[in-house]
């Protein structure tokens, strides 16, 4: 096997990324956590204007999809008003049932972005 500059590049780079990858950690506090739920959040907003645009779902699809992140922005914003007057139990379900609803999302579209 002959071994080129261009293959030890992308051998580096993937070792280097999976290395990355396993040592990244898990976000601890709840700033951590909510901003990872409003990039969830984003991912979401993104994969259903792609999947509208690709034809995946439908414009209903599109609409129900938008309500129901809608409902999780208002989930976000209850637990950030609960973790402002540190009500820490209630700040941390409400991030717990935002991020469940998104991740619904996310599954519900690579679904339909599969067929």
């Amino acid at each position: 096997m002959k071994l080129t500059v261009k293959s030890l590049l992308i051998s580096f780079c993937a070792v280097f990324l999976l290395s990355a990858c396993l040592l990244t950690e898990q976000p601890k506090t709840f700033d951590e956590r909510y901003a990872v739920a409003l990039v969830q959040l984003t991912e979401v907003r993104k994969a259903g204007t792609s999947a509208l645009r690709a034809g995946s779902i439908t414009v209903d699809d599109a609409k129900k999809l938008l309500k129901i992140e809608d409902e999780a922005i208002a989930v976000l914003d209850a637990a950030l008003a609960a973790h402002d007057i540190a009500d820490t139990a209630t700040a941390d379900n409400r991030l717990a049932l935002a991020v469940t609803l998104l991740g619904s999302l996310q599954t519900y579209l690579r679904k339909e972005s599969a067929r």
